[in-house]
């Protein structure tokens, strides 16, 4: 069935009222897609008739696709009431509780008392529960940016959460796409996303420092895109002090012996240093950007800083390269200086290591200017970039025959147009030449 506004509603109940319910559980994922490409998941494309009236059936099967892929509310509150307390197969009503979990469209963010359309008490029960499923679904909804910022916040229902248990939660966080997105508009800026990165500014400023917590946040900032961290309200380096006194026990040491750090070669938690400074290393003070270090500072985090919070020139960025090669790396693609092909090129140029060609991926792909011309495939700019590119499992942008040739002749135009340029110096200093000697045989002749 093809889904749209055209077709009434009482034409599509009534086809699939006749349907069998594995036919209308297909058409359900039909309609939650259907939803969803309106652009957001708080869409009013649902059909309340239809769904009301295959809840009518009183199919476990369609309750389960109406759980999953549905929209209207006391539908939703109707089978999440039937997962906790109703009769029936206790599979059916786990599968239909996790449905709902997982389902992003009753998460509104209006009110403070449910998430969607689990009570918050219940919500609380869960997420201090073993039931590692349902933590999970509720933690990595799409549509639970709100529920993000009550995380990093440390507010109801993450206020009285145990330490081993809230750093569990970070992780399911950082699994979460929504923690990567800011729908920040002309209309209006995206307050939960914002709510998001301030608490994980809080959060590095008062955490407790311990090798568990360096482990989550090493995950936590990596997961969120770095176009999008909040600047700290005053100065971070006391954060990146307090970090920086974390005495590593051999363990952890052990733990990284053969891959020290995730993306670099440097220990752990000089890693995470690193990461920190080139996320935070710029702060807003009376309504002005204050950033920190400086491409010649003697202090490699005041370096990292600078390599991630300031826009950089190609010649800046080799310098870096040869002062601190890899941490460059790694810090850079962690900050803005990425948007032109000057400064791919030397990135590229200097990738090492699967963990941070995958990371390069990742930083273009998520990139803002890419978003503003519509999500183009994702190229390197060089040919060895390419190369690189190419050699991840996950790279899905492969080029297809017509756009490598594409590409070549895009990789030209740059040196067609400065020998385009010097041919035509060389006519113009030719026609000079010329007119002088045309002048002289004139003289000449006269």
């Amino acid at each position: 069935m093809v889904w749209d506004e055209k077709k009434p509603s009482i034409i599509r109940c009534a086809k699939m009222m006749a349907m069998t319910p594995d036919a209308v559980y297909e058409e359900l994922q039909s309609y939650g897609k259907y939803i969803d490409d309106d652009g957001s998941y708080h869409s009013f494309r649902y059909d309340e008739d239809l769904e009301k009236q295959l809840l009518g059936r009183k199919d476990p099967l369609i309750n389960l696709g109406l759980a999953e892929y549905g929209a209207v509310k006391p539908v939703a509150v109707y089978l999440w009431n039937l997962g906790s307390q109703g009769d029936g197969d206790e599979k059916d009503k786990a599968a239909i509780r996790l449905a709902l979990l997982r389902n992003p469209h009753h998460l509104d963010g209006f009110g403070n008392d449910a998430f969607g359309v689990v009570p918050m008490a219940e919500l609380a029960q869960i997420l201090n529960s073993e039931n590692r499923w349902e933590i999970e679904a509720a933690m990595t909804n799409p549509g639970a940016k709100k529920l993000l910022g009550q995380l990093m916040n440390r507010k109801e229902p993450f206020n009285a959460i145990p330490e081993p248990k809230y750093l569990s939660l970070l992780y399911a966080a950082g699994r979460n796409p929504s923690l990567r997105d800011d729908d920040s508009s002309e209309h209006g800026p995206d307050m939960y996303a914002m709510d998001i990165q301030k608490g994980i500014v809080s959060l590095l400023e008062t955490y407790p420092v311990t090798e568990d917590s360096l482990e989550a946040f090493h995950m936590l900032l990596s997961a969120i895109n770095p176009e999008h961290a909040a600047f700290p309200e005053k100065d971070p380096r006391p954060i990146f002090a307090r970090w920086q006194k974390l005495q590593v026990s051999e363990k952890l040491n052990k733990k990284y012996e053969e891959r020290l750090g995730r993306f670099t070669s440097m220990e752990f938690k000089d890693e995470f240093i690193c990461l920190m400074a080139s996320l935070y290393g710029v702060y807003s003070s009376q309504g002005k950007a204050v950033n920190l270090g400086g491409l010649d500072d003697p202090d490699p985090v005041m370096r990292y800083c600078h390599y991630g919070r300031k826009t950089m020139k190609p010649e800046e960025m080799e310098k870096a390269w040869t002062k601190d090669q890899e941490a460059f790396i790694f810090a850079v693609l962690h900050g803005y200086s990425v948007a032109s092909d000057q400064q791919r090129a030397v990135i590229e140029n200097h990738l090492r290591g699967t963990h941070q060609i995958r990371l390069y991926y990742k930083r273009i792909k998520n990139a803002r200017w890419r978003q503003r011309e519509g999500y183009p495939p994702v190229r390197a700019v060089t040919t060895d970039g390419q190369d690189l590119l190419e050699s991840l499992s996950d790279y899905t942008d492969k080029p297809t025959g017509d756009s490598l040739r594409l590409q070549k002749i895009e990789q030209q135009i740059p040196l067609l147009t400065a020998q385009n340029a010097r041919t035509q110096k060389f006519l113009e200093w030719g026609l000079v030449i010329l007119v002088v000697l045309l002048v002289i045989v004139v003289k000449r002749i006269w």
